[in-house]
């Protein structure tokens, strides 16, 4: 993974890298929107953590980069 992570085109990991990040500040404001409307306790903050990893989904079935994922992959495959 690391390798071919490498070997990509800049233009095609800029891209994929914006698009994670607008999928983390989408995700990011889906979850404020929804616990918003919670009464506050125990239960937002439930919500809260329940849907905010919906951005990593998004990221995963997209394909998206992130830098901490290829931060360790690229290292790993370097050093391999």
């Amino acid at each position: 993974i690391g390798a071919n992570n490498a070997n990509l085109a800049p233009a095609k990991i800029l891209h994929q890298s914006l698009l994670a990040g607008i999928y983390v500040g989408m995700a990011g404001m889906l979850s404020l929107t929804v616990a918003a409307g919670v009464p506050p306790g125990g239960l937002q903050k439930f919500v809260y953590g329940a849907l905010y990893p919906v951005n990593l989904l998004l990221i995963l079935s997209t394909g998206g980069q992130l830098f901490t994922g290829n931060a360790a992959t690229v290292t790993a495959a370097f050093l391999e």
